[in-house]
């Protein structure tokens, strides 16, 4: 199973890698400004149809109209946004917490235990 710790902004690229990893935990708004998004469009360059598709996967909570105007307008979505719609589970408060050493820290370990059983995941790559 493959976790992406996104600390900040994730456009992009950096969206495309996160959203290939089974989850996707980021930091709130609260303690940084934290965005992900495919911003491709806002610079004059098409969005892979892989990467927009694996968008629409990975926002399950979002309607397909919602997407189309997520990937059209290279919106950057906040933390919060991502995670009503979908393509990151879960965001942290504490900017810290998502740092290598803490991801094998045994709490978060359990956390992500915790993540993984909330949303009924049975093994990698079920949300694709």
């Amino acid at each position: 199973m493959t976790v992406a710790a996104i600390k900040g902004a994730s456009p992009a690229g950096g969206c495309a890698l996160s959203l290939c990893c089974d989850i996707r935990i980021m930091t709130s708004n609260t303690c940084m400004k934290s965005y992900i998004g495919l911003n491709e469009v806002a610079l004059g360059i098409h969005v892979p149809k892989f990467w927009g598709e694996l968008m629409r996967r990975t926002a399950s909570r979002a309607s397909g109209a919602a997407i189309d105007r997520v990937l059209l307008d290279a919106t950057l979505m906040p933390s919060e946004q991502a995670l009503d719609m979908g393509p990151v589970y879960d965001h942290m408060e504490d900017v810290d917490a998502l740092g290598w050493e803490a991801l094998a820290d045994e709490g978060t370990v359990e956390m992500l235990r915790g993540v993984v059983a909330r949303l009924g995941l049975k093994g990698p790559k079920s949300n694709l």
